[in-house]
């Protein structure tokens, strides 16, 4: 079992309200500001594993949904309709939004610069409009001849499937532009 009762919980409104007022008791404590709760009480609802930061655990949970996603695809670009997972893709996307208001400095974000930091480390992207994908991509082939001396990215290379799809379509592009067609590479 767990100690996360939902929020709207129809089936137990009572707990759902009290547990919330546990959490907000407890942050005034952690701000140092009068509490009605004690380190004792603490204490006991810890002894059930209860989480205090609701939030803050979820969006870990998501982060190493993430770093899965990354080890069996090889990126952080999980489309947003992604069936294993759809909670994941919104996730994703909601990081960037978040992100982009924040560059805007429009309204203030919950993404702390530490969580910035994780997903940085972990590769993510954070703008995927076409023009983006496309420096992205380049910027890979660039580490990829530096490790391997070439650009010819083997088609059935399973480490960089993407890449070489993405390698393929570079050279389609450019087959269209030099037979006078127009061509997604100009």
């Amino acid at each position: 079992g767990h100690c996360s009762v939902p929020a709207k919980c129809s089936s137990h409104k009572r707990l759902a309200k009290w547990v919330s007022r546990q959490r907000q008791y407890y942050s005034e404590m952690e701000e140092g500001r009068s509490a009605m709760i004690t380190a004792e009480r603490v204490d006991m609802l810890n002894s059930l594993g209860f989480t205090w930061k609701v939030h803050e655990d979820n969006w870990h949970e998501m982060l190493e949904d993430l770093k899965e996603y990354k080890e069996r695809h090889g990126d952080c670009l999980v489309p947003q309709g992604y069936a294993p997972n759809p909670a994941l893709g919104r996730w994703v996307a909601l990081q960037r939004i978040v992100y982009k208001r924040m560059l805007r400095g429009k309204k203030p974000s919950r993404i702390a610069e530490k969580r910035i930091f994780l997903l940085d480390k972990i590769g993510f992207v954070w703008s995927v409009g076409h023009r983006a994908q496309w420096f992205n991509m380049f910027e890979e082939l660039k580490k990829y001849k530096e490790i391997h001396g070439h650009c010819s990215v083997p088609a059935k290379c399973s480490s960089h499937k993407r890449l070489a799809k993405w390698v393929s379509r570079q050279r389609q592009y450019y087959s269209e532009m030099e037979e006078g067609r127009s061509a997604m590479i100009t």
